[in-house]
Parts: structure tokens; sequence; C-alpha cells
């Protein structure tokens, strides 16, 4: 990796301080780039594993020095100049400066946007008593770390990854009584389909989690801390801490001078590039999708890093068109569960295995077109399917049904 010439008086700029802002940083010193890097982040440390925030971050599992992506010594070593609580509210493209809340302008050569989500909020009556938390943050998790224990009654709002981890990773720290609550029939229908959905379901029930599905929250009780949430059904439960997990939006709305689609999310190339010297990598990104030849925009955090380093190899001056395939994980509920691909719809599922089990592959096809794949176990069959989505080698359906395939012989 290259390091800092300070006879190099180009600067990079990063907004973002997650997963996709961290290695685009690294990226750049890797292409060779000798430039300043300066990276902004709203937090007041350094990056890190945002993931673990609702999984072994918060049942316990993780201590608080686990949680770095590098040690501070890396950024200094690579002089990657990080802006602590830094808020970014404007971006002059003329000028080529990123326009900072306390008035600071810094300039650029080439910029990259990687702000992420930003929680969607529930705005009900009572949504501003304490002990409502959003968990996005490292702040956040240690906020409710310290405002639960073993007495607590939990209400879990949205069934969503970051609430069903949540779920599982508080019930494992603490011996609380927990209830999610869910605008669904079934958990992950929409992701998974229905049998992998109950089987999750069950599992989390199992460990004594209780579901509240087909239901909203119409407004939480109180004196100035939360003491009840009354449900679409009438329903109301007692609660000393309500987490809610109902999904996010692209942190965009600073970016006024740029064409934000409807949801604030902002188009790029296979470059990561929205215009000259301004790309843009993570959850705020439609990305081209090659599996469907189609825009799409995930939230996932392995997505996001691997967009960050082709975005920061393009700014560090080696030209890199993206390849890869979507891939996301969940912990929860005692199992782990891994997915590649990209499947908003699909009109047929074909299983290798048992679900039931926990030892499976479900493939998710349109037609006979292969769109993803999730399993439980299989971890190398797994790791075989996406090497074959990204050669365009996938087997048929009908190949898939037989098993007249192997995936490994497919590769070579």
């Amino acid at each position: 990796m290259s390091k800092r010439d300070k006879g190099n008086l180009a600067t990079n700029i990063i907004i973002g301080g997650g997963a996709a802002g961290n290695s685009a940083a690294q990226a750049m010193r890797e292409a060779g780039f000798t430039g300043g890097i300066t990276m902004i982040t709203q937090e007041n440390r350094i990056p890190y594993d945002r993931p673990n925030l609702s999984k072994e971050y918060l049942s316990g599992e993780a201590e608080e020095e686990w949680m770095p992506l590098r040690p501070k010594e890396f950024y200094d070593e690579y002089d990657i100049n990080i802006v602590y609580q830094g808020k970014v509210v404007g971006i002059n493209k003329t000028k080529k400066v990123v326009i900072l809340e306390n008035e600071d302008e810094i300039s650029y050569n080439k910029l990259l946007i990687a702000t992420g989500g930003t929680p969607i909020k529930l705005n009900i009556p009572g949504s501003n008593l304490t002990n409502i938390f959003y968990l996005r943050s490292h702040d956040d998790s240690n906020d409710i770390i310290e405002a639960a224990n073993n007495e607590s009654k939990i209400a879990i709002i949205g069934a969503s990854f970051i609430a069903l981890e949540a779920a599982s990773s508080l019930k494992k720290k603490l011996n609380a009584d927990i209830s999610v609550i869910g605008l669904e029939d079934v958990p992950y229908k929409n992701v998974f389909g229905e049998e992998i959905g109950n089987m999750i379901k069950s599992l989390h029930e199992k460990n004594g989690i209780k579901f509240k599905l087909n239901n909203s929250v119409t407004k939480f009780e109180g004196k100035t801390k939360v003491e009840k949430v009354v449900l679409s059904n009438g329903e109301s439960l007692d609660a000393d801490i309500v987490l809610v997990g109902i999904g996010v939006r692209p942190a965009t709305s600073f970016l006024s001078d740029f064409n934000l689609g409807k949801n604030g999310s902002i188009n790029v190339n296979s470059y990561f590039e929205v215009e000259e010297n301004i790309f843009a990598a993570g959850d705020i990104v439609n990305f081209h999708n090659s599996i469907t030849n189609a825009q799409m925009r995930i939230e996932h955090w392995r997505t996001a890093e691997q967009q960050g380093r082709i975005a920061g190899f393009n700014m560090g001056g080696i030209k890199t068109e993206f390849k890869s395939v979507p891939f996301f994980w969940t912990a929860q509920a005692g199992i782990a569960l891994r997915y590649v691909g990209h499947a908003e719809q699909w009109n047929e599922i074909v299983t290798w295995g048992d679900i039931q089990s926990q030892n499976f592959i479900s493939f998710y096809f349109q037609d006979d077109l292969l769109l993803a794949a999730a399993a439980c176990g299989n971890t190398k069959e797994m790791d075989a399917i996406e090497a074959l989505i990204i050669m365009n080698k996938v087997p048929s359906k009908q190949e898939i049904k037989n098993k007249s395939i192997n995936l490994f012989e497919l590769i070579k």
C-alpha cells in the first residue's frame, strides 16, 4: 500500500465512516494514491463493525476493543485523516468544497459520498417518550445495553433483520420479556419465502420471544417514559423499553444540488461515479444488477464494503468495474443464514436439503433464471453459487431440480 507524499497536494474526501467509506480509503492507498485522504464521520470513533451492534456486541459476546475495523494506528500509518463528529450540510460542486455544519469548508479533488442510511422514525402519539430507541450507531447499542435488564419488558417494533437480530441478542443476554410487533404475517416472507420465514419465527418462539404479527403500533403511553405500546388490534403491551427497527432511508437530504431518486437514492454507473470527480457507494446508491440488467439498491454491509473498494480504486487511479454479486448474512435464534444474489420477486423456489433441520440451500428462480440462493450450512456451496453467478454459468432450474449438476465442477 502507498503512503502519503506531502508533495502531492490532491485531496480526496470521503463523507461517511461506515463500511463503504472505510474500504474506499484503504483501496485508494492500495491503488497508489499518495495525496491526502480525509474521512468525515458524524460519530466520535474510528470505523467499526456495524453489523455487530445487533449481534455479538448487543448480546455481550463482543468486547468493545473488537469493534473497530482497523486499529487507530492503521489510519495514522497511511495518513488517513478522520474528522470526528463532522456533519456535512452541503456540497458546492463549482468550488469543489464540502460544507460542514460549523461552516468549515474542505476542498476536494475527488469526492465519495457514503453516508449510509438513517432510521425511519415513528411519528405517532407518545413517540417523544424516553426509552424508545433506534439502533444504528455504537452509542445507540450502548444506550440499549444500559437501559435493559433481566426484568425488562421489551417491545420491538418491526420484524426486520436488525429488529430480530436484536431480539435474539437481548434474549440471549437477558431473561427479559420480549415481544416483536410486525406488519407482516410471516417474518422475511418477501426475502426468503414463507417456509424459511416460519422456520426462523419458530426458532425465536422456542427461545421465548413472542410475536404480534399483522399489527402496527398506534401509540405509546406513559408519563415521561414509555410504559405501554398500543397495537392496531386494540391490544396493549406493557413495555419498559421499545426498540424500533422498521427500516432506513438514504441519508442524502443534504444533497440539494443532486438528482436524487424518489427515495433519496443516487444513481451511479458501474464505476460508482455520479458525475465527474464525484462518486457514491453503499446503502444510498442505485447500481447496476448484472443478473437482471436493472438498477437496484441494497442495504447490506458487505455490499457496501465491496462498492467502497471499487469506488476507492477508481478514485485512486485504477479504473475498476463492479462485477460482484450481492451477499449478506444474518445470525439470529442460534442459526447463521447466508444469502447470495438478489430476488425482489420470484415464481419458484427449489430447495436442496431440509429447511426445518437448518441444513439446506434454497434457489430462487424467475422462470428459468436463477436470481439468488439462501442457505443454512453449505458454506462452500454458497461460495460456488456466488462464483457461478459472477461467471454467468448458473445451472438451469431443471438441473437444480434434478440435482444433476456438481456446483464445483461447473466452476472448473
